[in-house]
């Protein structure tokens, strides 16, 4: 797809989102689930922050029943403010919808220091490039969050029909490393792998 200002393409993914049916949607997120646990990313991680799937987004509901059966730690967010507060999760007993209706952690869970230590980053996007350039939702959420990690990947989860060729980015949007798609993983940034 072309470059479109940001408010152009939210526009245009949110229509395209809507057509998403349940079956398509049900197995584009089996297969985003499946190859990102083929990735050597994966490997000796110390924990997953990752977001939780709403209105037709790429999901994340497989992927954190998976990690809860691996016994990997995962931490989703609450909106504090103009920020993000991750807590680690054990199940979906531990979330209640939030802000905005997205699911949040019920209860404050500090996370240990050691959950930094080699963490992969899930995004959420409403498009992304090639470059690994990423239109949100708007609200900085995650630029703020991911401005503050030290460290870690960060992979934002698509399905195809997000990803353009080029999209303008701004001088506080903070680029992902990979891009996750039912059909593919890109390598945005060969410096990250």
């Amino acid at each position: 797809m072309e470059i479109g200002n940001k408010e152009e393409i939210r526009k245009r993914i949110a229509e395209l989102r809507r057509l998403v049916t349940a079956e398509e949607k049900s197995r584009w997120d089996t297969a985003i689930r499946d190859r990102l646990f083929l990735l050597p990313q994966m490997e000796n991680i110390s924990g997953v922050y990752c977001y939780i799937d709403i209105r037709n987004e790429a999901g994340t509901r497989q992927i954190l029943e998976k990690l809860w059966e691996q016994k990997i730690p995962a931490a989703v967010p609450k909106v504090i403010g103009r920020d993000m507060e991750f807590s680690r999760i054990v199940s979906w007993e531990d979330v209640s919808p939030g802000c905005m209706g997205i699911p949040e952690p019920v209860r404050p869970d500090a996370l240990p220091d050691e959950f930094d230590r080699n963490p992969l980053v899930l995004a959420p996007a409403v498009a992304l490039d090639k470059k690994g350039n990423r239109v949100g939702y708007g609200g900085g959420y995650y630029d703020r969050f991911l401005s503050r990690l030290m460290g870690g990947y960060v992979i934002g989860l698509a399905y195809e029909f997000q990803i353009y060729e080029d999209i303008l980015a701004a001088g506080h949007d903070r680029a992902v490393d990979g891009i996750l798609t039912p059909d593919r993983f890109m390598v945005c940034r060969r410096d990250r792998i």
